[in-house]
């Protein structure tokens, strides 16, 4: 069993089951927190890497197939594809205040943040970025 086959398990198992607003109000994305909100969920993956990080956060819309945002390490990826209104929605409800959320204080400048492919978005969130460029998802 993989790594990531483990956190989906684990997430099915003991993730708490909240409502959008919830979510949203209690800021899970900005925590960094692990939740499962109907069509969004989060998760955290262990890094197995020589990285040195911990963990990858992803935040999903409508299952495995679609991320919206990762975080590995300091850096912020965005799927920069459009799949229907109501994920484009997703998108701007849950992102998060260190990139531009509706969080972020007035007048505080939008650190960078790399913007990727839904295809480029699942071989990160399998394997890192490290994976990416390597061709892991080739």
């Amino acid at each position: 069993m993989t790594d990531n086959e483990r956190v989906r398990i684990a997430l099915a198992n003991h993730t708490p089951r909240l409502t959008l607003k919830a979510a949203m109000r209690f800021r899970y994305v900005d925590n960094l927190q692990t939740f499962n909100a109907g069509n969004v969920f989060a998760v955290d993956y262990p890094v197995t890497d020589d990285t040195g990080l911990d963990t990858r956060y992803v935040v999903y819309s409508y299952g495995w197939h679609w991320p919206l945002y990762i975080k590995e390490g300091v850096q912020w990826y965005v799927n920069s594809e459009r799949y229907s209104i109501t994920t484009s929605k997703h998108m701007s409800q849950f992102m998060p205040s260190e990139i531009g959320g509706r969080n972020r204080p007035l007048g505080t400048p939008v650190p960078p943040h790399n913007t990727m492919t839904c295809e480029q978005m699942l071989v990160i969130a399998e394997h890192g970025i490290a994976g990416m460029v390597l061709g892991k998802g080739n």
